[in-house]
């Protein structure tokens, strides 16, 4: 008691609870550790591979850290990520996917408005996906960064939004 810093465990009637928050830290952690080596690997198919694990250990951390949307969207970014890759994401199964993103994440919105900021993200980011444009690519990568740093700082998912900046100031760097 006393202790403003929430405990790793906590018990109730006998069980020993992790605390969600926390366990949603440390499970986005590994996602973060993956997508900073997603861009190591020469082989395209090793890096899609890579790049999903990340996405699908993210989508497990945000449903720990309750927000629905935020796996919803990371689920449906990693079938958005597997059609691009095959070069099968052409306008329609865009559309198709931004409005399935769209509607499920508002029925099963649980984090308000600021469902929208990963919305806005997805759909960014899986109209110009195919760009070749270098620069315009980072700069998608900084403003769908901005947009998810802002949900995960809503979710408390404070290494997502640690990882999110560091990215941010890369990019950045990288133009």
């Amino acid at each position: 008691e006393g202790n403003c810093l929430p405990s790793l465990f906590f018990t109730k009637k006998g069980v020993i609870y992790i605390n969600r928050v926390l366990l949603g830290n440390i499970i986005i952690f590994v996602a973060c550790i993956i997508m900073s080596v997603a861009g190591l690997p020469k082989s395209k198919k090793t890096s899609l591979v890579l790049q999903s694990i990340q996405i699908l250990i993210a989508a497990i951390a945000n449903l720990v850290l309750g927000s629905y949307p935020g796996f919803v969207i990371n689920m449906l970014s990693v079938v958005r990520n597997i059609l691009s890759q095959k070069e099968k994401l052409t306008t329609i199964p865009k559309i198709v996917l931004i409005v399935l993103t769209i509607v499920i994440s508002l029925c099963y919105n649980d984090i308000g408005v600021f469902v929208i900021f990963p919305l806005l993200s997805f759909t960014m980011f899986t109209f110009f996906i195919n760009t070749k444009d270098d620069k315009r690519f980072k700069y998608m990568v900084i403003i769908s960064n901005v947009f998810w740093g802002i949900h995960d700082f809503y979710v408390k998912a404070y290494v997502a939004v640690f990882f999110d900046g560091f990215s941010s100031i890369t990019n950045i760097i990288g133009i």
